[in-house]
């Protein structure tokens, strides 16, 4: 490992802590693009996984799950958990999954917020790990236990025990042909997803629950990353899909390895050393590899193109993804933070892409605020920037607008120019991207509060504070 990426690791890292251990938090005041700072106190910390369903608005803040009318904001029911809920609801038939931080797994009528049933599970549950499939809920625990309960009865089905599961927002459990896949810090398994038996494990290289994404399907293959960084290589396997018989495997050396994306017959990955890879998803074999300035965090497909991107030296390239020559490179020179971005430390992507893959957005994390860029995708030109509040939630576009920022507030931009269409400031701070439906914008926050907009105004509709 050099040491200049030895050094970014180290700063990265540095910064976590002194932010996790801090005493207060940051509001930022925007008058157009002039910046204000000051303090505020701690805030409830929670994540806020936002639904609308049938009209409603269904949305969580620590332990307790509201349902509200989407129109007027009134509280039609709420329901209190022993725990605080960090699972993203599951909807199936009127019905509401709900998997807080405990070790409870509720059902709830959607309709009323009436408990229907309650199961005791072995552990406790994750963000995002539990997954719905032919009238089963499958749920992921982070003491390695994997458990199948039928949505209507609450009855479990069948339990397996797995040793250092991986079962969080980076690597939940999967289904697809009748089969489970799930991770643990050693194995990639494979269950029946009717009958809980075993189909197959597969022994991995080191340790494939660090990566943001350590698997992929395709073409009935498993394609699995794993690093080992006691040794500082990576591992590339490729398993049949209904075996788990290695097909072929791949090992780079000095570099880590992440985010494969299998797609038209080509597997694509980042990796510390040779940068972006191509790889032939049948044999393994190269089909061509780009050096990148430093580590690239950030990857999209679209439209025979691939786009990454760097924390550290704020750079996008984009790449033809069939022979991998480089199309355009944008690299944004200010002098802003290049140790830490907060989308590294709060787990969301800082790029997206306009439906039609003719733009490309990208947050910059600067010293004390964010910066959104829009990018024309065919040639990398700047088309308009905007400074934004920080942002805990990828660029988000509907109907013409952009909406970014959720610390101290959020704006709403005009997706052809970036001018500011309307903003709101305020102390709120949301983890999550805002939710808009029938002309409105609806944002929950950690501190308990529940917004309601007109998506087009900023005109605010209503407001619930816990």
């Amino acid at each position: 490992m050099n040491t200049r990426k030895l050094l970014i690791v180290l700063l990265e890292v540095l910064f976590v802590i002194v932010l996790v251990g801090g005493v207060a938090f940051i509001v930022f005041l925007f008058n157009s693009d002039r910046l204000q700072v000051k303090e505020i106190s701690p805030k409830i910390s929670s994540f806020c996984n936002t639904v609308i369903y049938d009209g409603n608005l269904y949305s969580t803040n620590s332990d307790i799950f509201y349902c509200f009318d989407g129109s007027s904001g009134k509280v039609k029911w709420d329901f209190k958990t022993d725990g605080t809920i960090f699972n993203k609801p599951i909807f199936s038939n009127d019905k509401i999954i709900l998997g807080p931080d405990n070790t409870k797994l509720y059902c709830l009528n959607a309709m009323t917020g009436v408990k229907l049933w309650q199961q005791e599970v072995a552990g406790s549950t994750s963000a995002y790990s539990s997954i719905l499939s032919d009238g089963k809920v499958y749920v992921g625990l982070k003491e390695g236990m994997v458990s199948c309960f039928d949505v209507d009865t609450g009855k479990k089905i069948w339990e397996q025990n797995v040793d250092d599961a991986c079962c969080d927002a980076k690597n939940a459990p999967i289904i697809l042909d009748n089969k489970l896949f799930f991770n643990s810090k050693n194995f990639f398994l494979c269950f029946d997803s009717k009958t809980g038996e075993k189909k197959w494990e597969q022994k991995v290289f080191g340790d494939c629950c660090f990566n943001h994404r350590s698997h992929a399907l395709s073409n009935g293959k498993v394609y699995l990353i794993s690093n080992n960084f006691d040794e500082f290589k990576g591992i590339i396997l490729c398993l049949d899909f209904n075996t788990g018989k290695k097909l072929w495997g791949k090992q780079f050396d000095d570099t880590p390895l992440d985010l494969p994306i299998v797609f038209d017959g080509r597997m694509y990955v980042t990796s510390g050393s040779y940068g972006l890879l191509s790889l032939n998803a049948d044999n393994g074999s190269n089909l061509w590899d780009h050096e990148t300035s430093t580590f690239p965090d950030y990857m999209m497909l679209q439209n025979d193109r691939i786009y990454v991107y760097s924390n550290f030296d704020k750079e996008i390239q984009c790449f033809n993804a069939s022979i991998g020559i480089k199309l355009w490179g944008y690299m944004k020179n200010d002098s802003y933070d290049s140790t830490f971005s907060s989308s590294e430390y709060y787990q969301y992507k800082p790029l997206n892409l306009s439906g039609d893959g003719n733009k490309v957005y990208v947050v910059i994390s600067k010293d004390l605020t964010d910066e959104i860029l829009c990018l024309d995708a065919q040639n990398g030109k700047l088309l308009w920037n905007r400074n934004v509040f920080i942002s805990h939630y990828s660029p988000f576009i509907s109907d013409g607008m952009v909406f970014a920022g959720s610390e101290g507030g959020f704006r709403c931009l005009n997706d052809a120019t970036g001018e500011v269409l309307w903003e709101h400031i305020g102390s709120e701070e949301s983890f999550q991207n805002p939710v808009v439906s029938s002309g409105k914008l609806y944002i929950s926050s950690s501190n308990g509060t529940f917004l309601c907009f007109d998506s087009k105004t900023g005109v605010k509709v209503w407001e619930f504070k816990r």
